[in-house]
């Protein structure tokens, strides 16, 4: 019997494994990501573009394009789509980014030459159907409208556009008029400039045997590569008011947004700004967590993040909190920021994190389906091998001296952007 009564024994993660990848290529020169590492006769399959909002000319074209993909193709509606993948026990996804857009297929391996044939027609012979581009647009409308009364919902895209500015397609803001001026032809000029060959990979996980990607190569075939729709020329231009407030009347609480463009994956410092930012408020136990949630009550979450992305990336604060408290609270984040600045962690505290990162790094190699999307994160940048050994190295071996440094490098008040919104009695 087990005694319930004595807690396990405590084991120190001094290592993660990651298990490696076999690059191959479809007969068309797609490259094939392969992490053969399953036990069950399961298959994911996603194929990413470099599709996504960046690359649009015209805004809400990459998101209606994505989304639009399974409503309907040459050959079969979305309702006859929808009924066979349900049949053979598969599910066909989108999804979309500021960077790729992605169309993934999870599958039994005794059913995959059965359900191939409907993503591989999803892919090539979409047909965005006219009544079904009305009805998504109706629909996405309607909760662009609602959000418009979100606090945090204007605090998230006013924070972006305050870092990036309006013309680059990272701080760009959707506006209520942008809804009626989507036209199917946008779609299809989209998806045939993007969803091309030489414009995607595909991240095969799960059983993989010789007649899964065999059936993959025979199966899934694109047209070649037009020129893409990207924004070559788009820089982003910081706003030059640090501080941005947006009335909100008789809010009763207060979206807050705190932070700058910072360093992206690819600079040797990021992986400590990572350590740095769970001390700050990357866990429930962070010292945002604990001062404003736990300590002051003015919050039921807050949390700080950095958000890499291909063509920059951002720090931020997030949080909302009663509108009596707002600027007690803005305070209390500035302080934060500083003791991370000008104070050593404790030996202590700096253990507790390193051991929540080791642990959530384990937890993300758990199955094939989770290596695969650890390795997205590090092949989707153009990062070596060597990077996931790197992090864990840093994780384990920085010192209360660099986090101190690392703080002091980029996590100045100074040069913080501010937005709040909320009403005007802030106290």
């Amino acid at each position: 019997m087990i005694d319930r009564s004595v807690a396990p024994a405590h084991k120190e993660i001094k290592s993660v494994n990651l298990d490696d990848y076999e690059l191959k290529y479809l007969s068309n020169g797609i490259p094939v990501y392969v992490f053969n590492t399953g036990s069950q006769n399961v298959v994911s399959i996603e194929i990413i573009f470099d599709a996504g909002s960046f690359n649009q000319s015209k805004p809400l074209v990459a998101s209606c394009t994505n989304a639009l993909l399974m409503e309907g193709t040459a050959k079969y509606s979305s309702q006859q789509i929808n009924e066979a993948l349900d049949f053979y026990g598969s599910f066909l996804q989108t999804d979309i980014t500021k960077d790729i857009a992605s169309v993934a297929l999870y599958a039994l391996n005794k059913q995959l030459d059965n359900v191939l044939l409907y993503l591989n027609e999803v892919l090539l012979n979409p047909t965005f159907p006219e009544n079904e581009l009305q009805t998504h647009l109706s629909r996405i409308k309607q909760q662009f409208l609602v959000n418009l009364e979100k606090n945090s919902s204007i605090a998230r895209r006013e924070f972006l556009n305050v870092l990036y500015g309006d013309n680059h397609p990272y701080g760009r803001k959707a506006e209520v008029e942008f809804f009626d001026q989507i036209y199917r032809e946008d779609l299809v000029n989209f998806w045939s400039k993007n969803y091309t060959a030489k414009n995607c990979k595909i991240f095969l996980s799960g059983k993989i045997t010789d007649e899964v990607f065999n059936s993959i190569n025979s199966s899934i075939s694109f047209p070649s590569a037009n020129s893409q729709e990207m924004n070559h020329l788009a820089k982003p231009v910081s706003a030059k008011k640090f501080k941005h407030f947006i009335e909100k009347p008789n809010s009763v609480q207060t979206a807050i947004r705190i932070g700058k463009r910072t360093i992206g994956k690819s600079h040797r410092d990021f992986a400590k700004l990572q350590v740095v930012n769970t001390i700050l408020g990357g866990y429930f136990g962070s010292r945002l967590m604990s001062n404003i949630r736990e300590d002051k009550g003015y919050t039921y979450g807050i949390g700080s993040f950095v958000a890499p992305q291909k063509h920059d990336s951002y720090f931020g604060i997030s949080t909302e909190v009663g509108a009596d408290v707002s600027q007690k609270a803005i305070n209390e984040i500035y302080k934060e920021l500083e003791s991370l600045r000008t104070e050593l962690v404790s030996e202590e505290e700096l253990y507790l994190v390193k051991s929540y990162l080791m642990g959530e790094l384990l937890k993300s190699v758990d199955g094939p389906f989770s290596v695969a999307e650890r390795w997205k994160g590090i092949i989707l940048f153009d990062l070596d091998k060597s990077y996931f050994d790197s992090l864990i190295s840093t994780i384990l071996n920085i010192t209360p001296i660099e986090v101190r440094d690392i703080a002091e490098k980029y996590l100045g008040n100074n040069d913080m952007y501010e937005v709040v919104v909320g009403s005007n009695n802030m106290n």
